[in-house]
Parts: C-alpha cells; sequence; structure tokens
C-alpha cells in the first residue's frame, strides 16, 4: 500500500502566509460577470469572512470603442487597503481580449476635498479630458465636482494579464515591511526600494495572491508581479506570474528561537529587507517574516514567537478538538501494521526510508535510552511508538493543514500542550501566545473554566481534554485497537506533552488521588524527550527495528487500524 503523502510535501515544509499572523489577514476574491441584457459587465469583490459582495466595478462599451465605468464602490470596511486598485486592474485586464481603445470616468469628488479622488485617478495613469466640462453639483451646503478623465488603452499602453481562474483565486492585500516602517515598493517601471511610507499609503500594498500549494505571487499596485531573476536581481515589471516570480512560504526553523516564516524564490534564496542599505535583496540565508499589525508582513521582527507556537496557540480549542475527535477518532483511515506505519512516517518527513530518517532514529534512539535503564518493555514500546501519531497528519484537510507546517522535531521535542477548554497557564512558554486562544480569553473572562476544572476533579487528570496533537491521536489509536499495553503506557504517550502538569504543577486541582504517583514517575521520562544529533547517529535502524517490531506483536494487534 502506497502512502498517501508520498507526493505532498513533508512536515514542516511549507507554511501559509496568514499563520504568521496573530489574526489572518481578511482573503479576498474577484469574480467576472457580463450582464448581456443590461450589457453592464462586472467585476466584483468577495472578502472571505462575509457573505456577499464587498466591492463591485460596473462598466459598459461604448459604440465609439471605449469602455465607460459607471460604478466603482468598495464597502466602508474595506477601504484603505488598495482594492480600488484591484478592481481596476481587473477591469483593464478585461479590456484586451475586447479591443477597447480607452476607458473612461467621471471623478465625483466634494469640493471640500478638492483634487484627492482626481489625484487617485491620476496616479492610475487616467487623465482629465481637456475638450469636456467639469460639472458641479449641488446639494444644500455640498458642493460635488464631476470631472471627465479617460485612461487610453492604445497600442503602448500597459493592460494587465487577467490571473487564471480568477474566481477561484485568493488573495490578501499586504505590506512587506522592516520593522522601523520602511516598506516594499514598486515604481511603475518594476524598480524596487525599500522606504517609509504612510501606513494609508496604497504604494506599498501588494495584491498576495495564493497558490495552490501555499506559494504566493506579490503584484504591486501598477498591476506587475516581483520577480527574482537569476542573478539575484529583484524588480516587479512582469505582467505574468510564473516560476521567477513564485515564492514559496516556509517556516522558518533556522534557530530554535525564530519566529514567522521566510519567503523562498524560485531559485532557492530568500527575499529579504536590508535595513541598514533600505534595499530588498536576495539572501542564501533564510530570513523570518512574521505578522505585524494589521496587514503587515514584518521582515526580521524582534521578539518574534516560533511559528508552531503560535499555530497551536491559535487553532486548539475546545471546539477544533471535538471536530478532530470526529475526524479521526473512529480510526477509518488506514489498516496498517507497526512496520508500515514506521515506513509512511518516514515518508511523511520526507525522507526515502527508514535508514536514513531522522524520526525513525529518533524514536529508536529515544526508546533505546529507556530500554538501557532498565525500564519494562511496554515503556520501551511506548516511547518508541510516540511518534507514529503524526500520521494523521497524512489525511490533514483544510481545518488541520496549519498542522503540517509543523515539523517532526518540532512535534517530537519542542511541543508542550494545556488543557483546553479554559485559561492556559504561562508556563506553557510564550504566554503572551494565550491570547490568541478563544478559550483562554473565554476562561479568563468567566467562572466556567472553574466550573469546568471542579468538574474534572471528581474523576481525575484521566478526564481532561488535551490538545488535537500527535500523542494524543496515538493514544485514541492504541485504544481503539484494544492494545494490551499496561494504562501507564497510554497516560505516557497521552501526557507526555503535558509538563505544564507533571513539570510546572499547574492542574493539580484536577488530579484525583491516584494521579500524583502517575505525575512522579512521568517526571522520571523528562531525560529521554531530547537525543543529540550526535546519537542518533549512531543508531542503526536495520539492527534495532526486529526488537522494537518484536514488543509490537507481543502488545498489538498485527494490524491496527489508523
Amino acid at each position: 500500500m502506497a502512502s498517501p503523502a508520498s507526493n505532498d510535501q513533508a512536515l514542516g515544509a511549507r507554511a501559509r502566509v496568514q499563520d504568521a499572523f496573530a489574526q489572518a489577514p481578511v482573503r479576498f476574491r474577484l469574480e467576472f460577470t457580463h450582464d448581456r441584457r443590461s450589457r453592464e459587465l462586472r467585476w466584483v469583490l468577495f472578502a472571505g469572512t462575509q457573505r456577499g459582495s464587498v466591492g463591485k466595478l460596473v462598466f459598459t462599451l461604448e459604440r465609439d470603442g471605449a469602455a465607460h465605468i459607471k460604478s466603482l464602490a468598495v464597502n466602508a470596511e474595506y477601504r484603505g487597503l488598495g482594492l480600488a486598485r484591484v478592481l481596476c486592474l481587473a477591469c483593464l485586464s478585461s479590456l484586451r481580449e475586447l479591443a477597447v481603445s480607452q476607458l473612461v470616468l467621471e471623478a465625483e469628488e466634494d469640493t471640500k476635498r478638492h483634487g484627492k479622488l482626481v489625484g487617485l485617478y491620476e496616479s492610475w495613469g487616467f487623465r482629465q479630458k481637456p475638450d469636456e466640462k467639469v460639472l458641479f453639483l449641488y446639494n444644500d451646503t455640498q458642493c460635488f465636482r464631476k470631472v471627465p478623465m479617460a485612461l487610453p488603452c492604445g497600442d503602448g499602453a500597459f493592460l494587465p494579464v487577467q490571473p487564471s481562474a480568477a474566481g477561484a483565486t485568493w488573495f490578501f492585500m499586504l505590506t512587506l515591511q522592516t520593522a522601523d516602517g520602511a516598506c516594499l515598493v514598486a515604481s511603475e517601471d518594476g524598480a524596487i526600494a525599500a522606504r517609509k511610507q504612510a501606513k494609508s499609503s496604497p504604494e506599498s500594498l501588494w495584491q498576495t495572491l495564493l497558490g495552490a500549494d501555499g506559494e504566493i505571487f506579490l503584484r504591486s499596485t501598477h498591476g506587475k508581479f516581483l520577480c527574482v531573476e537569476e542573478s539575484g536581481h529583484i524588480l516587479a515589471d512582469r505582467q505574468r506570474n510564473s516560476t521567477w516570480e513564485t515564492f514559496q512560504v516556509v517556516p522558518h526553523q533556522q534557530s530554535a528561537g525564530a519566529g514567522g516564516v521566510a519567503l523562498r524564490d524560485f531559485h532557492g534564496n530568500y527575499l529579504s529587507i536590508d535595513p541598514e542599505q533600505q534595499a530588498v535583496v536576495s539572501s542564501r540565508d533564510p530570513v523570518p517574516w512574521d505578522g505585524g499589525d494589521m496587514m503587515a508582513l514584518v521582515c526580521n521582527k524582534p521578539g518574534a514567537a516560533p511559528l508552531f507556537f503560535k499555530i497551536l496557540r491559535k487553532l486548539q480549542t475546545r471546539a477544533f478538538v471535538t471536530q478532530q475527535v470526529a475526524a479521526y477518532g473512529s480510526c477509518q483511515h488506514a489498516a496498517l501494521s507497526v512496520a508500515d506505519a514506521c515506513s509512511w512516517l518516514a515518508r511523511l518527513n520526507g525522507d526515502a526510508g527508514a535508514r536514513d530518517s531522522w524520526v525513525i532514529k529518533y524514536m529508536l534512539a529515544t526508546a533505546e535510552a529507556v530500554r538501557a535503564d532498565g525500564h519494562p518493555d511496554w515503556l520501551q514500546l511506548a516511547v518508541f511508538l510516540r511518534a507514529l501519531g503524526m500520521l494523521f497528519l497524512c489525511w490533514s484537510d483544510e481545518d488541520n493543514a496549519a498542522l503540517r507546517s509543523i515539523s517532526a522535531r518540532e512535534w517530537l521535542t519542542q511541543n508542550t500542550t494545556w488543557v483546553v477548554g479554559q485559561a492556559i497557564p504561562d508556563s506553557v512558554g510564550f504566554p503572551e501566545l494565550n491570547a490568541l486562544n478563544s478559550d483562554h480569553n473565554d476562561g479568563a473572562k468567566s467562572a466556567s473554566g472553574a466550573a469546568a476544572a471542579a468538574a474534572a476533579a471528581a474523576v481525575g487528570i484521566d478526564s481532561v481534554t488535551l490538545p488535537w496533537t500527535p500523542d494524543e491521536y496515538l493514544f485514541r489509536v492504541l485504544e481503539f485497537n484494544k492494545a494490551s499495553m499496561p494504562a501507564e503506557a497510554l497516560q505516557a504517550i497521552r501526557f507526555w506533552s503535558l509538563r505544564a502538569w507533571y513539570v510546572h504543577g499547574s492542574y493539580d486541582a484536577l488530579c484525583a488521588p491516584q494521579d500524583f504517583e502517575v505525575k512522579e514517575w512521568l517526571q522520571s521520562l523528562v531525560p529521554y524527550a531530547t537525543r543529540s544529533d550526535d546519537a542518533l547517529q549512531h543508531v542503526q535502524p536495520d539492527a534495532l527495528m526486529p526488537y522494537y517490531l518484536a514488543l509490537a506483536d507481543k502488545y498489538l494487534p498485527a494490524v491496527l487500524q489508523w
């Protein structure tokens, strides 16, 4: 049986740009319609956060070969994001195939804000029509002027290419900047610079199109895509988004304390803003970008928390865990022996086989350390099996796709959990991220967390709900398959990452008397959690695997339901 993960990216190899933000920015998409009765053509803007459109551009085709913009509007809450310009670029993309000579409109602006709207359209390339009158409209004390403007669409005019499958392409509006506010901006000729801009400046906003596999394409306010050439030269003059215009979003994992994502170009280098030169450069080493305020993606943001901590803190709520248990708790995805499961796990981690797999060597090294200290064989097996909990990510979906951004090393050596449904203790680490978790916020504001704690205390720590992690999944798989291992083995797997309890004592109020014995021997397992790279290099899977497969035969069915 072939692994479903064999053709996917390895764990931790890709990320989603929205996961770098504390609150994901709003997604948008465009849709084109042509009402032949009214002869109106429309580009309609939708947001992922609400039903119905949030903006539209309506235009008609005139007999003189021109196109006339009848209406251009964006809902008030989405103004200032450069979306009107995106609609205009979409309109321009339609003119190529329609053989339109010029695009015309009337800029209707309040005379108290003289030149503001006209100036905006002029920055888009429109010019006031010299042979037509400006009309003035009066409404009580208000006065508006209506300025006829036109944008030539001759042979020399730039007409952006309409993105393929426009109705299915989601995008964000983002700024890319340094911590001190220098923004990535593009001029009309494609030249790139990093300079300080007003937050509301449309020049600093990039239409960030999302690819099918999480890659992004950055489109400037001039309708051209950011490109990194083979030489490393960066510019934004490309009409189409193809190979050199592609940026893969990857977790920034160069150091344990690094946060955010890195933007890898087609040539394997990384997009960066040099703060000293105020220049946009291509770096050989990964450079972190992390979410800032609003829509800002910040290069080398100080104090950024690791991406996987941010993902887990946002995602792991009681509602999410309930959903995941419903999806995976019935163990209907595959039937695998432990040997087959190890092969699947190696592929999930991007390895061709067990012999050179970091994750398989980690499983064996930790189990061997437990074995060397004379612990019973059921505990050796439990420690060996623990990494197999990552197999649920072979069948990930849109709801838990962000969990694939977490590497096997992070899952196994750095993951730390808490009891969901109530406030998260500071001992979990990076307590500044706790506010991202809705359960934490609700538990801190109400007595429901205390009530849940009191109810749980009556039956002990086994009754709590933990985050949906590989440990929790494997615990449920072994229970479902009626493993004959002692209860302590399953507790070791389930509570392995709950260090907030057995190291820091955060949940003692939830414990029944017998739980304190469990807590004590869980503390004795702490040294086995990490193995040095040097120790892993000396592990020989071919020699050790038969012993642990024999233990699996002793305590588990020959084939497990996953």
